[in-house]
């Protein structure tokens, strides 16, 4: 049952796409966590590092304009490439109980 609902979440979103201020809504959560972190001095060193892993420390520097301008197509066309079934690994836990828990 929850597998169907998630699935179901999944297409809607697909078919439907976003909310109308839900993606600036999400970019303005990601720029404001992104620039509190950067506040601690142990946050901004592995910035710096990760952005000089890619290439450049310069990179950290262009990290909110980078979330800026994500578009709502770009959303929309990785979400119907990588939220589908046949991405899916699915795990399903099953239990052991044979009665209430509660009962004792």
């Amino acid at each position: 049952k929850a597998e169907a609902s998630v699935w179901e979440v999944l297409e809607n979103f697909n078919r439907e796409g976003l909310r109308k201020g839900e993606l600036q809504k999400v970019k303005n959560k990601s720029e404001s966590t992104l620039v509190f972190a950067h506040m601690g001095l142990l946050n901004r060193a592995i910035g710096l590092a990760f952005a000089e892993m890619l290439g450049t420390a310069s990179l950290i520097n262009e990290e909110v304009s980078k979330i800026q301008a994500v578009s709502e197509q770009q959303v929309i066309k990785a979400a119907k490439w990588l939220l589908c079934k046949q991405n899916a690994s699915v795990l399903r836990y099953k239990s052991n109980l044979t009665k209430d828990p509660k009962a004792d």
